[in-house]
């Protein structure tokens, strides 16, 4: 099967039905992904691509499908003895995989205990390896790059608690004052 773009007009297929086609051109993207050192996906994207270059299109979420075809991208990687490429995939609005990653991790021989902290460093090395096999300039210091992606990425962000200051409330009718500080109320007294 080709992951050549289909220039038919659009199908729609079921999850199962496309899941070998779109597996197979999530390869070829993953592996292009790979070839730029520091370089991933977002899940969003990834299945945009898919469906477009397959021509095999669904009309479920995204959020519904990626997942499958990653774990088959996995099982795919793991059979050919090739890089985790899932790895290169991440949610949009963390940079981090999800916790579907798990089986990934899981299918590896790992212990993967649904820390996503854990998950997210495994992940992070994952792609060290995938960029070593297809990146044809991965610096020296590659490994010390991603540690401190990993550390940037799972501190967790420092939340200042907002002290509310109380309301101004009206010493004669007991009401809150506006912004302006004066009671509507009492202001003609």
């Amino acid at each position: 099967m080709s992951a050549e773009p289909n220039q038919s007009s659009q199908e729609f297929v079921g999850i199962n039905e496309g899941l070998p086609l779109w597996t197979e051109a999530a390869l070829e993207k993953l592996k292009d992904i790979a070839s730029v050192f520091g370089s991933t996906i977002y899940y969003s994207e990834l299945a945009q691509d898919i469906q477009h270059h397959t021509g095999a299109h669904t009309r479920s979420a995204f959020r519904n499908w990626i997942g499958k075809v990653l774990e088959s991208v996995d099982k795919v990687c793991r059979a050919e003895s090739l890089p985790p490429l899932a790895s290169l995939a991440v949610r949009q609005a963390d940079g981090r995989v999800g916790a579907g990653y798990d089986h990934n991790i899981k299918a590896a021989g790992q212990d993967a205990a649904g820390d996503p902290f854990e998950r997210n460093r495994q992940a992070v090395f994952d792609r060290l390896e995938c960029y070593r096999s297809y990146c044809s300039s991965v610096p020296a210091d590659a490994e010390e790059i991603l540690q401190a992606q990993v550390r940037k990425s799972n501190s967790k962000p420092s939340r200042k608690k907002s002290v509310e200051k109380p309301a101004a409330i009206c010493q004669d009718c007991f009401i809150q004052l506006p912004m302006t500080g004066i009671c509507p109320n009492c202001e003609d007294r």
